[in-house]
């Protein structure tokens, strides 16, 4: 996906520099600092990964398949950040390395394991050093299959199956002191070992070779050309995704619960209240977007927007929370909330204008949305009974991973039905 950026030439006008993909060349003293990379080059120590594909890229990083020459017949992914998310990783204020370090593959089954992890030094001294992260290679996302269903309409036992193994994740993580703060299914990856093969990717690329992009030629630093972003995104049909395991990935914007540096977290729609409203919060930031999750892929809808001719986007989100979930706030939360008084009654907790409440408006949206899409009545009671106990605008009142894990039967017949 091309990327345009607006920089100022000497005389002060604005310009736009558009990339294939990744804004290469731009120095991480801008913010970028992306590595440059070709297919072939080796990295890590004695040249033990051997790049052969670009799988995609972010605002911090550029993702590479590799030949493992170390482990007989393996492939893996490397995360090469760029010059800037490096420099934050060694002032502390990205964590991702920090919390990727907890977690033990043999005991943190749900979530992205840490194989091994290095830097290397950039093609310059403007694009910087690169920490890499070197994990297992993933079938696809959990995005990426949901979007294969006609209208994406997720069936109801993949979505239970992804929710509970996400839970688990979730409950591993929370255990180790950290939050995600970026739960939302394009980082939720599949475990779905035929796809991940060592000869089905050796298949793909044969069938299917590496490619790089037309050069750029209006960057800052001259002409540089991008590898094509190829992702594996396998096709699974139903039977496998069922038989696939969900994993957390993508730690980029994780935090260590008792050493977070940032305030305003989580993708908008899946962002709690108290972070909209600038309170503090913990480790609940991540069930209420499982929650949101939840509605997601049951009804195939998001419960709410942010779009509104007239209101800005935070508050109509916070009087959409009000009203669809019929909840006011704590009076002795938001006190510490610094956004509150801009939309709530200081006094009730509800919205300072036009404070119409819905009772039964989640149960409501989950009955006529499941029936017609033809849940049977045990699923749509069960994912609304589980939705609305995580989206409870006081965080106290959200149930843990662990919790919820333990106590929702609905969950539980997902793992039930695959014994």
């Amino acid at each position: 996906m091309a990327s345009t950026i607006t920089l100022q030439d000497e005389d002060g006008k604005s310009v736009d520099l558009t990339f294939a993909e990744e804004q290469l060349g731009m120095p991480a003293e801008y913010g970028f600092g992306y590595p440059i990379v070709s297919f072939g080059q080796r990295f890590g120590r004695e040249g033990r990964y051997e790049v052969v594909r670009k799988l995609g890229w972010g605002g911090y990083s550029s993702i590479w398949l590799a030949r493992d020459h170390q482990a007989p017949n393996s492939f893996v992914a490397l995360k090469m950040l760029t010059g800037n998310a490096t420099d934050l990783i060694k002032s502390g204020q990205l964590q991702e390395l920090a919390v990727m370090e907890r977690l033990k593959p043999q005991v943190h089954t749900h979530c992205v394991p840490l194989l091994s992890h290095f830097e290397f030094p950039g093609t310059s001294e403007r694009e910087g050093s690169h920490t890499c992260i070197v994990t297992e290679v993933f079938a696809t996302d959990v995005d990426r299959i949901w979007g294969a269903f006609p209208n994406r309409r997720m069936p109801i036992s993949l979505a239970k199956k992804v929710l509970r193994d996400v839970l688990v994740g979730l409950s591993q993580l929370h255990s180790v002191g950290c939050v995600h703060t970026d739960l939302k299914s394009t980082n939720i990856t599949c475990r779905h070992s035929p796809s991940a093969s060592y000869d089905a990717i050796s298949s793909l690329l044969s069938n299917s070779p590496s490619e790089m992009n037309p050069p750029d030629k209006n960057v800052v630093s001259g002409e540089v050309q991008s590898a094509k972003s190829q992702p594996l995104s396998a096709s699974l049909s139903l039977e496998e995704a069922l038989r696939s395991s969900y994993v957390l990935g993508d730690f980029g914007h994780a935090q260590v619960l008792n050493n977070r540096t940032v305030d305003l977290i989580s993708d908008e729609l899946y962002r709690a209240p108290e972070v909209i409203l600038g309170g503090p919060w913990d480790q609940s930031v991540d069930i209420w977007a499982f929650g949101c999750i939840v509605v997601e892929y049951v009804l195939g809808t998001s419960l709410f927007t942010r779009e509104h001719p007239r209101i800005p986007p935070d508050i109509y989100h916070i009087r959409l929370m009000i009203k669809y979930l019929s909840q006011v706030f704590p009076v002795h939360l938001i006190k510490d909330y610094k956004h509150a008084p801009k939309c709530l009654d200081m006094t009730t907790g509800n919205f300072i204008r036009n404070p119409a409440l819905e009772p039964g408006f989640l149960e409501r949206l989950f009955h006529e949305w499941g029936t017609h899409r033809g849940l049977e009545g045990h699923d749509i009671t069960s994912a609304a009974d589980l939705a609305s106990r995580c989206l409870r605008l006081n965080p106290e009142e959200r149930p843990t991973a662990a919790e919820l894990l333990g106590s929702s039967l609905w969950l539980q017949e997902a793992q039930n039905n695959l014994q």
